[in-house]
């Protein structure tokens, strides 16, 4: 657009247009690129023209941003369906877990029952126990969750009879 009202010499209007549009685009650029050097204008400061040439092999389609910049375009980022589905992508919540009644119970708290089902790798009869254990009132997802922490924690007793 800008070259196009830049070609009409005599129209002073388009001419200031063409100015006009001309510094949308900087200042759209500066925002896209943090307020540093844009790619439609040549670095410089004071005065001193920046010399910051292309690395090797960062020059073609394979490489987008200014110079200083250059960073490798994902292929996938140049097809419309992945961009779609990449906009409604959601983020994955971050899952804070809460203390647990069972958070305080260690191998020395667990009755005989509780130690002979987990030396015999017997796994539902050892959530029975801990359930047991806590008062029947823990949710069942915190009694697996508690077993499959205490089988990690405790390799060395788990399923030992059993074997």
């Amino acid at each position: 657009m800008i070259d196009g009202l830049t070609k009409e010499k005599e129209d002073l209007e388009a001419n200031i247009l063409a100015c006009c549009l001309a510094l949308a685009v900087e200042e759209v650029e500066k925002w896209m690129y943090q307020g540093d050097f844009t790619p439609s204008v040549a670095p410089y400061r004071e005065g001193k023209e920046w010399h910051m040439p292309l690395h090797p092999g960062e020059d073609g389609e394979n490489f987008s941003g200014p110079p200083w910049a250059r960073q490798r375009v994902n292929p996938l980022d140049k097809m419309g369906s992945f961009q779609r589905l990449k906009a409604k992508a959601a983020v994955k919540p971050v899952v804070i877990r809460t203390p647990s009644k069972l958070d305080s119970f260690t191998p020395g708290d667990w009755d005989q029952d509780t130690m002979r089902a987990f030396r015999d790798g017997n796994r539902p009869a050892f959530i029975v126990c801990v359930r047991g254990l806590a008062g029947w009132n823990v949710p069942m997802n915190e009694a697996i969750d508690y077993a499959s922490r205490m089988i990690k924690a405790y390799p060395h007793l788990w399923s030992v009879e059993g074997k």
